[in-house]
């Protein structure tokens, strides 16, 4: 959405923009879900992976070895746990370093900052 449009509506882009990530970061979250997700992600790109290889990755168990070795980390893939889901602008910094990186964007101030702008924490924590 543009700009202009967010600053005039704070209240519903908040509420059009933490409402739905909030819910399915959580609902991601949920170890009693990780079955459901691992489906709709198969779902998504059913040429790419096993379900297993999806559940494994959720629950934060990485093969580390071809022997079959697991590490596991509840930090691996965070969702929604950790402010995982909350706008950051580092994290805008960190993906437009990225695509600078592998050739997808030139270097610029003015670009690191329009990306930094896009995540706007402020925008979206607002309370009901």
């Amino acid at each position: 959405m543009r700009d202009r449009w967010a600053q005039e509506h704070p209240d519903t882009l908040a509420a059009a923009a933490c409402a739905p990530i909030g819910r399915a970061a959580a609902f991601i979250e949920d170890e009693a879900n990780r079955d459901e997700v691992a489906a709709i992600a198969r779902r998504a790109r059913p040429h790419r992976r096993r379900p297993e290889v999806i559940r494994r990755t959720l629950d934060g168990r990485m093969k580390v070895a071809p022997d079959g070795t697991v590490r596991v980390s509840d930090r691996y893939l965070l969702v929604g746990r950790k402010g995982a889901a909350r706008p950051d602008p580092a994290q805008a910094a960190w993906l437009y370093a990225q695509m600078v990186r592998w050739g997808q964007a030139p270097l610029s101030d003015e670009m690191l900052a329009a990306a930094k702008a896009v995540f706007r924490p402020t925008s979206t924590t607002r309370r009901s």
